[in-house]
């Protein structure tokens, strides 16, 4: 699990082809890495499908609605694997959102970073009355 994201620094170095490469050399084979991509003005998803991407992986995106009742916040996920059983497992595959086709998606490096292509100008604009 993946959960470095949701304040307002992004640790970019954890979001990169070099430390997915890690991640999944550590993770057991058919393993899923689970990414926390709430945030605010930041859209993390197109860089976290794009690094799925390129390790030969698959991505997929899951909603968590908040539940006042049961203290459950909402939040964004994105689960990275190459295991297909596990994907196709009908509770997960209920609760999937599709990628868009023709879907935007990023790459960044140890070398190579560009954080302004996360930003959503929409929602911080519309966030300041424009």
């Amino acid at each position: 699990m993946l959960d470095a994201f949701s304040g307002d620094s992004i640790p970019l170095h954890l979001l990169t082809r070099e430390a997915f490469r890690t991640y999944f050399k550590r993770l057991r084979p058919g393993g899923a890495l689970a990414v926390h991509v709430s945030n605010q003005f930041i859209d993390l998803e197109p860089l976290i499908h794009g690094l799925a991407l390129d390790c030969g992986k698959k991505a997929a995106v899951i909603e968590n609605w908040q539940d006042e009742s049961k203290g459950v916040e909402a939040s964004s996920w994105v689960l990275v694997t190459d295991n297909k059983r596990f994907l196709s497992d009908p509770l997960l595959r209920n609760e999937v959102i599709p990628w868009p086709k023709n879907s935007r998606t990023l790459v960044f490096t140890d070398q190579y970073s560009n954080l302004f292509s996360l930003i959503d100008l929409k929602d911080i604009l519309g966030g300041l009355g424009r």
